[in-house]
């Protein structure tokens, strides 16, 4: 088991004919647990704060399954979800990390 800390930036394209303004930067804290050597699964909580003036913050939440590759470098998979007055901006992603 291992605790996790991370900051981002998140950028989200509209679909066509869709403008999408801003980005988000969460800050979330979580889990790790493994299930075997090199295969884990985490969880992650916390907030993410707008980049636009007046964007506020959301609750955001982040549960995946990941690799560790070698001791330093891992990989991810991971569904995040930002949060706010009934309206998610979500997003299925691939992290590759580097851990120190």
């Amino acid at each position: 088991m291992g605790i996790t800390l991370s900051v981002g930036y998140v950028k989200y394209t509209g679909k066509s004919g869709v403008t999408i303004t801003g980005a988000l930067i969460p800050v979330l804290a979580g889990a790790r647990i493994y299930f075997a050597e090199k295969f884990y699964g985490s969880a992650q909580l916390g907030m993410s704060l707008s980049t636009e003036s007046g964007g506020g913050s959301a609750f955001t939440y982040a549960p995946g399954f990941g690799y560790k590759v070698s001791e330093n470098f891992d990989l991810l998979l991971k569904y995040q979800a930002a949060t706010k007055s009934g309206s998610t901006t979500s997003f299925l992603g691939l992290r590759a990390a580097y851990n120190f």
